[in-house]
């Protein structure tokens, strides 16, 4: 069986919604950028604060650890992965805390993913290294 690599999309496997059931949420362990307006839906940010000056804001959010970069180019804000690369809002299970309210990269992931059609795919314990 092939090995897949996270952070090689070629080893990717074609995805099917029945290989979430099982997987050990590789695509919870890939870069999540998200706009203003969703940490907003996600409870981080005012509504008056999405309209204003966001890099004060980044700041206060980096200290949280709810993002871990801002790029005042694209308005976009990199989420928090722990050191084993974890989106922050994954849990211990391995399911995704804000779940209802996640960010629209989550939602449509693989069709806007680095291969699109293809996700990072590995069962739980078998082959899930980094």
């Amino acid at each position: 069986m092939k090995t897949v690599e996270i952070h090689k999309p070629s080893t990717w496997v074609k995805y099917k919604p029945e290989l979430c059931k099982g997987c050990f949420a590789g695509c919870c362990t890939l870069p999540v950028l998200v706009t203003a307006e969703e940490l907003f839906h996600l409870g981080f940010l005012k509504f008056d604060e999405v309209t204003g000056p966001l890099k004060r804001h980044a700041e206060r959010l980096k200290k949280k650890k709810i993002i871990q970069s801002y790029n005042s180019r694209t308005h976009l804000f990199t989420l928090y992965q722990h050191p084993n690369q974890d989106c922050v809002f994954l849990t211990k299970d391995r399911l995704c805390s804000v779940y209802e309210n996640r960010p629209s990269i989550c939602r449509t992931f693989p069709k806007n993913s680095k291969r699109p059609g293809f996700c990072p795919h590995q069962t739980l314990g078998k082959g899930t290294e980094k």
